[in-house]
């Protein structure tokens, strides 16, 4: 009997070893880092589809479950400005609050080439973290593509965007991203049939104050899945001390699950912006 308990502690040691270990590790990964980068990509598709699905004439204001809208145009400068206002809790289970304010070209979602769109984010909150600053976006492409829809193609700046914490520290982005709409963007009627591809160089700083740098490589993000979190793609954050986080967006398969491979290890994490 003493044999047999000995046995059964020694193996739960030897699991809470284990377990602990490798919790340790994975609190050597800087997550807020990580998902602070990648709910900016997050933010900059949720913006551009915002101003794709709402800057038509159809209406003058509408809203839903998480958000008033009321549009304004102005004849004169040929631009339509759209006001959102966030108040509630959306299809995607995300809590938001706050205001984005679009400023779009008319007529940019049926002749959209060579127009521009600009999103100011104030206290944008999506779950936990609130995102100020600017974004503005260019169409350079369009064309056809194997499914003879149309491949809309936007370069896309930021600069001194960020994006704060519960605790108010925030980590601060600048840089440039190529957003492609691969299919859905002149079907406006439908949201599930949106495909973006994203592809990024950014700098920033994050909640430390240390310096780093992100590259973004074929992000898809398929709002039939999961609304605005990639499903595919790699993402590669390297700091001004050395380490380099390679970041895993996974197969296609909709979740919202993600792998941080540093020093060799390879972690798994899943996407919760309702979490602190």
């Amino acid at each position: 009997m003493k044999k047999t308990l000995f046995s059964i502690v020694t193996v739960f040691a030897l699991f809470s070893l284990v377990f602990f270990s490798s919790c340790k590790k994975q609190q050597n990964v800087d997550t807020d880092t990580v998902e602070a980068v990648i709910d900016a990509d997050n933010a900059a598709a949720e913006g551009i589809v915002t101003a794709q699905e709402t800057t038509g004439n159809s209406k003058v204001a509408y809203g839903n479950s998480c958000r008033i809208v009321t549009r304004t145009i102005d004849t004169v400068n040929k631009t339509i400005t759209v006001v959102i206002e966030f108040n509630g809790t959306c299809d995607d289970g995300i809590p938001r609050s706050g205001k984005m304010t679009i400023v779009a070209n008319l007529g940019w979602r049926r002749n959209p080439l060579g127009k521009g769109v600009t999103i100011t984010y104030e206290n944008f909150t999506r779950g936990r973290r609130i995102f100020n600053g600017t974004v503005s976006y260019k169409v350079d492409v369009i064309e056809d593509s194997t499914d003879s829809s149309k491949v809309i193609a936007m370069t896309t700046t930021m600069d001194n965007f960020t994006v704060t914490f519960p605790d108010s520290t925030s980590v601060t982005l600048s840089g440039t991203k190529t957003i492609e709409f691969v299919k859905g963007f002149f079907t406006f009627w439908d949201k599930k049939d949106d495909v973006l591809k994203i592809n990024a160089q950014v700098e920033g700083t994050n909640r430390k104050g240390e310096n780093f740098t992100s590259v973004s490589e074929n992000l898809i993000i398929r709002r039939s899945c999961n609304y605005f979190f990639p499903v595919s793609g790699t993402k590669t954050i390297k700091f001004d001390d050395g380490r380099t986080y390679i970041i895993d967006f996974g197969d296609g398969t909709c979740d919202r699950i993600y792998t941080v491979t540093y020093n060799g290890e390879t972690y798994t994490f899943e996407y919760e912006p309702n979490k602190d």
